[in-house]
Order: C-alpha cells, then sequence, then structure tokens
C-alpha cells in the first residue's frame, strides 16, 4: 500500500518573533492527498479571509466549472493554490506564510525494531549512570 504525507506549514508574519507551525495528514493515494492539501489551503482561506484582500474570481470560476466532478474540482483548485495567486501567501517578514507540501509516494515502511530498542536501551544506560 502506498502512503503520501501531506503537510501543511502556517508561519507568522512577524518581523521580531516570527512562528511556525506545521500539521499532517496521510492519505492512501495521489488524488486523495491532493483531496487533503485543498482542505488544508481551504481551511486557510478561511480562517484568513484571503479574499477579503484578493481578487476570487479565478477560485470562483473553478468551483463553478466543476462543482459536480469532485475530483476535478480538487484538482483545479489545488493548481489554483499552488500557484499562488496574487502572491497570496506572500509574507512582508517572511518569505511565505503558508505552504502544502505533498511528500512522494511510499510504500510500506519496515520497523527496525531491534535497532530502536538498542537506541533506547543505550539512552536508558547513559542516564542511569548519572542516578
Amino acid at each position: 500500500m502506498s502512503i503520501y504525507v501531506i503537510t501543511a506549514t502556517s508561519t507568522s508574519d512577524d518581523y521580531k518573533r516570527v512562528y511556525s507551525s506545521s500539521t499532517t495528514k496521510m492519505a492512501t493515494s495521489y488524488e486523495d492527498a491532493v483531496a487533503c492539501a485543498v482542505e488544508f489551503y481551504l481551511e486557510e482561506v478561511s480562517d484568513c479571509e484571503k479574499f477579503e484582500y484578493h481578487d476570487a474570481t479565478a477560485f470562483n470560476a473553478i468551483v463553478d466549472a466543476n462543482r459536480g466532478d469532485f475530483r476535478n474540482l480538487m484538482t483545479g483548485l489545488f493548481e489554483y493554490f499552488e500557484s499562488d495567486p496574487e502572491g497570496m501567501f506572500d509574507g512582508e517578514y517572511v518569505p511565505t506564510t503558508f505552504q502544502v507540501f505533498i511528500g512522494d509516494e511510499q510504500n510500506n515502511i519496515e520497523l527496525n525494531q531491534s535497532a530502536i530498542t538498542e537506541l533506547a536501551l543505550e539512552i536508558r544506560n547513559s542516564t542511569a549512570d548519572e542516578e
């Protein structure tokens, strides 16, 4: 099974105290990953009222043209947001205030349990010496 990791990073546009936060989701198909990415973008646009400062004409045209086709709607909106229309996510003090990244396809990941256990024991032993 394939896994895609979708990460949204939001950065405050503050020249004194820059703050970043990230949210991650996983999907099992690229199409679902695109839908997750679009959801991140829509939440950001909704929360920050971006269209009060940017023209929504292209966004509205994509939504109107693809209302009945979820996959086309998601693809169209993903391409729209990825193009960063009008510098919607540009910052004044930081290069970008919001971005979404879809990680490359990953197949099942095998955990090396013995290496993880060995590392935990190594840390435990080093901290036990300090007691």
